[in-house]
């Protein structure tokens, strides 16, 4: 009996994977979005490694394998994977190919004619709109279990507005003349306008001698008080060590937007690493206030004894020269 009982529930685990739907996405946080509507329902595959670039990745066999096994190749579309273009305009697979920034409205990167930020993502906002997709091509081609996609959709929409009310609360604690961070990459303005924050990127400034970028850098440092510069994974190190030196300036906590965190890192999940950067970036810009040596008493005393003085030394070379001009009449 207890044989019997072994083999159905080995069967019945059989058929459970053999019903997966294989899924290709691109990246480790879409993977993870998608694993939150699909649940066991599907079999993930991601093409892009942890830690690498969408922007530089080089299509190999075993991705093209798993991109023509897979029965929805999900992408962000907006230009960031411009690995799948060649692959798929030689495939007739348009019908299985799902943008999930559709119904997004993308944001230009300043000084870059125009270029819309492919990061859409960085904002809760849009990737209300990415699961959306997700659960409808899901639902489209699974009828069968239609019901438990929208039960998980339903689920962790709810989660992803809770933790935008939260992040929101928490950057709001910010003072307005505290919002200027400094970040190594370009994905980030997406959650920086969502947070109301000023972003600068030292992206592209491959040589201390690119003086224009570095001029504004160094102007908005200086004049925004820019204690702390963030990195996404790497960074010039000679830019970096000119700006440190000039504004003793620190390296922040690493920030994530291309990937999740590899396996030794606290940073699994996308709404891990929303409240990471959050974090991260809340923590640096806060520091300056705790950094700054509060007045004693005394000193107060002193200062409102010091302008007192002041005045009442004008006021006294006032009343003189009054008096002789009156002497005088």
């Amino acid at each position: 009996m207890k044989s019997l009982y072994t083999i159905i529930t080995l069967l019945s685990a059989h058929c459970i994977l053999f019903s997966q739907i294989k899924i290709t996405t691109t990246t480790s946080v879409f993977a993870d979005l998608i694993k939150n509507i699909a649940g066991e329902k599907a079999e993930i595959s991601t093409i892009v490694p942890i830690g690498e670039s969408p922007h530089t990745y080089q299509l190999q066999e075993k991705d093209k394998t798993l991109l023509n096994d897979a029965s929805i190749i999900f992408q962000n579309g907006l230009h960031y994977e411009p690995f799948l273009n060649d692959f798929l305009s030689k495939k007739n697979d348009a019908q299985k190919v799902v943008v999930l920034s559709e119904g997004v409205t993308p944001i230009p990167i300043p000084n870059s004619q125009n270029v819309k930020d492919p990061h859409a993502w960085m904002s809760i906002y849009n990737v209300l709109f990415y699961i959306h997709n997700i659960k409808k091509a899901l639902c489209k081609i699974d009828v069968a279990n239609t019901f438990f996609y929208e039960k998980n959709y339903d689920a962790y929409r709810a989660k992803l507005v809770r933790l935008e009310d939260e992040l929101f609360t928490s950057m709001n604690t910010l003072p307005m003349n505290q919002r200027v961070f400094i970040d190594e990459q370009k994905g980030l303005y997406y959650f920086a306008r969502a947070y109301n924050l000023h972003y600068i990127t030292l992206n592209g400034i491959d040589d201390i001698e690119e003086k224009d970028a570095l001029k504004r850098i160094r102007k908005t440092i200086r004049e925004d008080s820019v204690d702390v510069i963030f990195t996404e994974k790497k960074i010039n190190n000679e830019v970096f060590s000119a700006l440190a030196k000039d504004f003793n300036a620190e390296l922040g906590e690493t920030l994530y937007s291309d990937s999740v965190g590899n396996a030794e890192s606290a940073v699994l999940t996308y709404t891990a690493m929303l409240e990471h950067n959050a974090n991260a970036i809340l923590k640096g810009l806060m520091k300056k206030n705790t950094d700054v040596p509060k007045k004693t008493w005394w000193e107060d005393r002193l200062n409102k004894k010091t302008f007192m003085l002041i005045v009442l030394i004008i006021a006294a070379i006032g009343a003189f020269f009054w008096y002789q001009t009156k002497k005088i009449q």
